[in-house]
């Protein structure tokens, strides 16, 4: 803990939430856990989050509320950039342009127009973070038309963005292919900072669960990023092989109605809360991820360090966290009967030797919980604003 006359030297933390707290996704959980790693640092922090985006509530406001107090704020963001469906809400302007001598971490799915990025370049005083947790560049292939056009204006706003990542306007990746492009577009590499995602579950000690085999998989019910009509193909696809492997799916969203037909293949849980979550944590075998479209998943984290092996689509993020050891799990392709075949033979493995699965688990929660290390990532980001204020300071 720093002294008092230390604690007047650091700079005004800001960090903008595109989504209200309460909605407690990812990345609002990963807003929380900075506050609070920053404060207890000696941070003046402020949590700012857009009253004006509307979701659904996965935490009561009162227990964010009773953790944050004053240090939450709440205020109406704008959107700005034509047709707006291409942009995220952001902070209105004269907020930012009024926070001198402040850090402003400003959580990012898209990247403001140039007009917007040129005028936040030109606000003395103050530094801005884009932290780019909702972008995943994925590799382009023949898909929905909708991904494919989502993947083009996407790296056209990096690239745009990267000309403007220099003097008081920096990025903060999850991956290296992120770094690598934004380096690749001419971003200056001092006002990049590479700071992965890093997630444990809750779960302790490990269940053999030789009674079953039950395949897990978490996530919200969007068809488009999230998979859930290859999620339901996959489902009816190893039923039909192997119907003795079990499916439980957690998690709501609009598309919800599209796992109708596989009702009678899985047990869904739509209000799950996180003692539900873990309690299928330990209590599975296997987890899939179906993704399209997905930037570092927190939940691969989870089942990773819950011991359970991963099948995954190719998608960005998760590919590139199984990828850090051979063990994690495989990775999948697009083809439903290509994803169903790995599922059954990690079945058909549990079936032949239930000890030796369950010491492959063992590894496998050892390495996750060694590799995916939740205080270096906070002490990272720690790291991160101590840098930037020490520029702040000497300018």
């Amino acid at each position: 803990m720093k002294n008092d006359s230390e604690k007047t030297n650091l700079p005004i933390v800001k960090i903008y939430s595109e989504f209200p707290l309460n909605y407690f996704g990812g990345g609002e959980r990963l807003i929380i856990m900075i506050y609070h790693s920053l404060k207890k640092n000696g941070f003046e922090v402020k949590i700012i989050e857009n009253n004006r985006m509307i979701t659904e509530s996965r935490m009561e406001k009162d227990n964010i509320l009773g953790h944050l107090g004053n240090d939450l704020l709440s205020m109406s963001f704008r959107r700005y950039g034509f047709p707006g469906f291409l942009y995220q809400d952001l902070p209105d302007l004269m907020e930012l342009k009024s926070s001198r001598n402040s850090i402003c971490l400003i959580f990012s799915r898209r990247l403001p127009p140039k007009s917007i990025l040129s005028e936040i370049s030109k606000f003395s005083g103050a530094k801005f973070v884009f932290c780019l947790h909702g972008i995943a560049l994925e590799k382009m292939r023949m898909t929905d038309p909708r991904i494919m056009i989502h993947q083009f204006i996407i790296r056209r706003q990096i690239s745009t963005f990267a000309r403007f990542v220099a003097g008081n306007v920096y990025a903060q990746c999850l991956t290296p292919g992120i770094e690598k492009y934004l380096q690749s577009k001419g971003a200056s590499q001092s006002n990049i900072f590479l700071i992965e995602n890093q997630f444990q579950s809750g779960i302790a000690d490990l269940n053999q669960n030789n009674g079953s085999f039950q395949v897990l998989f978490i996530g919200r019910m969007q068809n488009l990023t999230k998979g859930i009509k290859f999620l339901k193909k996959v489902i009816a696809e190893v039923k039909k092989k192997e119907p003795n492997i079990e499916f439980v799916v957690i998690g709501k969203g609009p598309d919800i109605h599209v796992l109708d037909g596989v009702k009678n293949h899985c047990r869904i849980l739509t209000n799950a809360d996180d003692s539900v979550k873990e309690d299928n944590l330990l209590h599975s075998n296997l987890a899939i991820i179906t993704s399209s479209l997905e930037p570092a998943p927190r939940v691969a984290m989870e089942f990773l360090t819950s011991g359970i092996p991963v099948v995954t689509t190719p998608s960005s993020g998760p590919s590139y966290i199984l990828s850090k050891d051979k063990n994690f799990g495989k990775i999948s392709s697009f083809n439903v009967k290509a994803f169903s075949k790995e599922i059954i033979s990690y079945y058909r493995l549990w079936r032949s030797d239930k000890s030796a699965y369950f010491e492959l688990r063992k590894n496998i929660a050892d390495k996750a919980r060694s590799t995916f290390n939740e205080k270096y990532m906070l002490d990272s980001y720690l790291k991160m604003i101590m840098e930037i204020g020490l520029k702040q300071k000497n300018k």
